[in-house]
């Protein structure tokens, strides 16, 4: 039997290492069928640092781990932090199903082609661990047989159909923690408003109902109307917020004092601007209020919001508007 020469030794090793390369550390731009899409992103997600979603014409958002947790960075504000972790698990769980073009030229009927070019809609997420970018994908058009989202990552040339649609806005307004407060209307003892050019008023809740102070004779209170008063503090989300440094109205607002049954009181400062529905407000926790209501008052304080309409409508009623009299009848 002809013993192996050393020059073939070497060769067999350097098979060997070749192929433990191929089958263990695969090429961060490369795709292989029924294989994880981003596999370097399951072990890493509790070290993950920041996230940016870019999308068409200037929208970006930045997601960033800081110490108090995750933020806007646009807004430097909380962020969601459920959608944070249900995009990177999906992110980190999809799966090839099918490997597409290699071809440039066709990467734009998948939406794959490079961000920023082309006339598809797509979007580029890059993800950090500490300072170093881990992962990042071109997210193209979704497909309808079978479900999946088209993908391409950066460092590869080969696109591939992943296992699910893959869903990342590039809105920040998207990712903002949207709870601002959330007050039960039982706990809330009264509610003094005084709104922009009209008569200021006083709500008191007596039983289950409420009643307005300085009724005149002949005046009633529409009791649907009170109601909407007093459970502003129900539930308030925002829509957006604005930036520290924001210019704001100098008139026109309106200010609803509600004081609750632990001696909390919370001010909602209310005014519209360019057609946004703006809101400031301010906690002041009591003694006995409980540490929901205290983080919200550290996350709202010195910010302006845009909230939802209703609420808004609701903060903002004229006296005129909680009364009837015979006349009406």
């Amino acid at each position: 039997m002809k013993k192996p020469t050393f020059l073939g030794g070497l060769a067999l090793a350097a098979l060997l290492v070749f192929t433990a390369v191929i089958l263990n550390d695969r090429h961060p731009g490369a795709v292989d069928n029924g294989t994880l899409l981003l596999p370097q992103l399951g072990d890493a997600l509790n070290d993950i640092s920041r996230v940016r979603i870019q999308g068409q014409a200037d929208d970006q958002v930045t997601l960033q781990r800081v110490e108090a947790g995750w933020q806007v960075g646009e807004r430097s504000y909380p962020a969601d932090v459920g959608k944070i972790r249900e995009l990177l698990i999906n992110l980190s769980e999809a799966t090839v199903l099918e490997e597409k073009t290699r071809n440039p030229a066709l990467y734009e009927r998948l939406g794959v082609q490079d961000y920023g070019t082309g006339e598809a809609d797509n979007k580029q997420i890059l993800i950090w661990a500490g300072d170093d970018q881990i992962a990042g994908l071109v997210l193209g058009k979704t497909a309808s047989q079978p479900r999946g989202s088209y993908v391409r990552l950066i460092a590869g040339e080969a696109s591939a159909l992943a296992d699910r649609v893959l869903v990342a806005s590039a809105d920040p307004t998207q990712w903002l923690a949207k709870a601002l407060i959330n007050v039960p209307p039982d706990d809330v003892t009264r509610v003094d408003v005084a709104p922009a050019e009209s008569p200021d008023y006083s709500l008191r809740r007596e039983d289950d109902s409420w009643s307005l102070d300085a009724l005149s004779d002949g005046e009633q209170a529409k009791g649907a109307n009170l109601a909407r008063v007093g459970r502003v503090l129900q539930n308030l989300r925002l829509e957006d917020v604005l930036p520290p440094d924001a210019t704001l109205p100098t008139a026109g607002w309106t200010q609803a004092r509600y004081t609750l049954a632990d001696g909390s009181v919370v001010t909602v400062e209310a005014v519209e601007q360019d057609g946004r529905k703006l809101a400031r407000l301010t906690i002041e926790a009591g003694d006995d209020a409980d540490e929901a209501l205290r983080k919200a008052a550290e996350r709202v304080a010195g910010r302006v919001f845009e909230i939802q309409g209703y609420k808004f409508n609701d903060v903002t009623l004229k006296r005129e508007l909680l009364i009837e009299t015979d006349d009406d009848a």
